[in-house]
């Protein structure tokens, strides 16, 4: 019974000592697993280009990278009458498609698709005459004819000292000068394109400071730049754009209200036009509805419109050519007959005169010869035309203004003594405002010159000017 137990022992012991080495033969593997893991690359392959372009008898050199445990080992064209390949360099023999197909040891594929056009026999740049300022870059792009193709345009300047040029065609302004450009092509075909460098700018100006405008009504910035500086790139910016929309320099009133917009020069210099938008007006009226002149007379108009409405734009129109000349809101009379005169606003609002024109008066006669005045003492002159003839613009002048003084029609006496007076009959402009009537008065011959006395006899302080409005 003792030796029985023993013998029982035993085999627990080896059992127990077998089941200890299993389970640590178990671990050791799986942690030998774990830390012997390799992910397998898969392998790759693509071309450098998957598309092409090219011109007859031009040759490009196609590349292709390989990952993995791979590498390259066919090139084919699969239209060798179009384009051939050798070791990847492509040449293009005829006009049509072809594609290329690049095979690797271990079966992969890759393929690049190629349109073969005509040589082109002439080449344009993007531009034929180019300004910079220093500092300023540019990109050039080459035009080909219709129906052409080339891939390679390689680019050069005259004067590097001057402008920079890679050869894909980036360039930029380095010192005040001149160089050319040259882009040439595979087929020696070449393009150029003259650049001057000027200075770079400290200051700019916009066409305008301030702006009026009514709603939908567009405007078109222009801004210079000091002379002898230059600056290609301007950049346009709006502060508020419920207010305006901003295409380029061109900008639409959108809404009532107020905003600036900004212009900014490559070289980080900037200007500013405050714009206010206002209601856009429903009528309009002209200075005046009827006009009377004489053949050889001129007249400028002004446009009225009403109070808290904007139109920046007023083109004007005659009707009838042959009897009135009109260069902006300004007409001259050509020959008798009647013709109209329209302005229209930017929305489609317009208002008109009827103006006749008479013959140009060949004399003038005065509301009496011979005046007596004492100092101080005035007279309101008026004056007539022969029939069929007019005027509308008229002026009263005397050649002693120390003896008469003349407000409008009005003769006032002021120093004893004897003068003779003029009644000249003028054509006056008038260079208006978009806000109304007022300006500048331009005066020049246009009639006669009757000379009538006017007398005085006693001396006394000049009574005050009387003002009169005329046109």
């Amino acid at each position: 019974m003792r030796k029985n137990k023993r013998k029982w022992l035993v085999v627990l012991i080896v059992l127990t000592a077998l089941a200890g080495l299993l389970i640590g033969s178990y671990v050791v593997v799986q942690t030998a697993s774990a830390a012997v893991q390799v992910t397998q690359t898969e392998a790759k392959i693509q071309l450098n280009r998957t598309t092409l372009l090219l011109g007859v008898g031009e040759s490009y050199q196609l590349s292709a990278s390989v990952t993995g445990d791979d590498s390259v080992t066919q090139w084919n064209s699969m239209d060798k009458a179009v384009v051939s390949v050798k070791d990847g360099k492509v040449t293009a023999l005829s006009e049509g498609q072809a594609a290329i197909k690049v095979r690797t040891a271990g079966g992969l594929l890759a393929i690049c698709r190629i349109t073969v056009k005509k040589a082109p026999d002439c080449a344009t740049l993007s531009a034929n005459e180019l300004l910079l300022g220093v500092g300023e870059p540019y990109q050039f792009f080459c035009n080909l004819p219709a129906g052409t193709a080339a891939w390679v345009r390689s680019y050069a300047s005259s004067n590097s000292r001057v402008v920079t040029c890679t050869p894909t065609g980036a360039i930029a302004g380095r010192k005040p000068g001149k160089a050319t450009v040259t882009a040439t092509l595979y087929n020696g075909v070449t393009a150029q394109c003259q650049v001057t460098v000027g200075k770079a700018p400290d200051t700019a100006a916009l066409s305008a400071d301030t702006l009026e405008l009514g709603v939908g009504e567009k405007y078109r910035f222009s801004c210079t730049v000091p002379k002898g500086t230059a600056a290609r790139v301007r950049e346009y910016s709006v502060s508020d754009k419920t207010v305006l929309d901003l295409n380029g320099g061109t900008i639409k009133a959108k809404k009532a209200g107020t905003t600036a917009v900004t212009v900014k020069l490559y070289n980080g210099v900037t200007a500013q036009c405050r714009v206010t938008v206002k209601k856009a007006p429903d009528t309009a009226t002209l200075s005046v509805s009827r006009l009377t002149l004489g053949v050889g007379e001129s007249y400028t108009f002004y446009c009225r419109i009403p109070d808290g409405t904007a139109a920046r734009v007023r083109t004007y129109t005659v009707g009838d050519k042959t009897i009135l000349d009109i260069n902006g809101g300004t007409i001259k009379a050509k020959k008798t007959g009647t013709a109209t005169v329209t302005v229209k606003l930017y929305n489609g609002v317009t208002a008109q005169c009827q103006v006749t024109v008479r013959k140009a008066p060949a004399s003038v006669t005065l509301s009496t010869r011979e005046l007596t005045l004492g100092v101080g003492e005035s007279y309101r002159m008026s004056y007539s035309l022969p029939a069929d003839s007019a005027s509308y613009a008229v002026r009263y002048v005397a050649d002693t203004p120390s003896v008469v003084a003349i407000h409008g029609n009005i003769i006032c006496g002021r120093t004893v003594g004897t003068t003779t007076g003029e009644h000249r009959v003028f054509d006056a402009q008038v260079e208006n405002n978009n806000l109304g009537y007022g300006g500048t008065v331009y005066h020049y011959w246009y009639g006669m010159k009757p000379e009538y006395n006017y007398r005085s006899y006693e001396y006394q302080a000049l009574i005050p000017a009387v003002n009169f409005r005329y046109h």
